[in-house]
């Protein structure tokens, strides 16, 4: 083995500790999109259930890109063209996965918009929407900010607002002259799961796609030396 294949050799395997560790911050990152606060979306955003499906693909391509690791790590260590071989097809199909898993994030969330902005203009505690706890967990007013609650005809007159639009560190009613007025919208408050799973399959997608470039070159240089 010359000293190209012994670099090219220890390259894939570094970069599949690079995939381990992509796996599990997708699965992370995916779990918190599923669990965090997903009571309170299913209510307030009952009409894009794509969004969770969304997270699922990333937590799902995390938890195959672990095991893909082991035939990279394997097939590099045994130089086994074979499992190489494998490695850089099934990775393939992970990144075609993880492009059209990222596209669909940041497409969906026109979709999160224009459901919020339906269900805070018809919103009253009886609706069973529960914009008190979205407000209350995000620390947000709104869908874009504190000026959409007038959209809603309980808030529609004067300069009052929910309760939950302002900080519990504050007293009395809370009003757009508030000062403990959260003046960030939930949606910006939303997006940012979403925009983070895109970007994060993003950026391990182009990691791995160099990763099959080395998996290939490998692969080939295993297969002359066994001639």
């Amino acid at each position: 083995m010359d000293c190209s294949t012994k670099l090219a050799k220890y390259l894939v395997f570094i970069f599949n500790l690079l995939f381990f560790l992509a796996g599990i911050a997708l699965i992370v990152i995916g779990s918190l999109a599923i669990t965090d606060d997903k009571d309170v979306y299913d209510k307030i955003v009952p009409n894009v259930p794509d969004v969770q499906g969304v997270a699922i693909v990333f937590l799902s391509v995390g938890g195959i890109i672990t095991v893909i690791s082991f035939f990279g790590c394997c097939g590099a260590m045994k130089e086994s063209a074979l499992m190489l071989n494998t490695f850089a097809i099934l990775l393939i199909l992970v990144v075609l996965c993880q492009i059209g898993g990222a596209i669909a994030a940041f497409v969906l969330r026109s979709n999160i918009k224009d459901s919020l902005t339906k269900s805070l203009s018809t919103y009253t505690t009886s609706t069973g929407g529960d914009w008190g706890d979205l407000q209350n967990t995000l620390k947000c007013c709104g869908v874009n900010g504190p000026a959409d609650w007038k959209s809603n005809p309980i808030y529609s007159s004067g300069n009052s607002l929910p309760s939950s639009c302002c900080s519990s560190s504050g007293s009395g009613s809370c009003t757009t002259n508030s000062p403990n007025i959260n003046s960030k919208g939930c949606y910006p408050a939303m997006c940012r799961y979403y925009v983070a799973i895109g970007a994060v399959g993003i950026a391990f997608g182009l990691i791995e796609i160099i990763g099959v470039v080395f998996a290939c070159c490998l692969s080939k240089a295993v297969r002359y030396s066994t001639k």
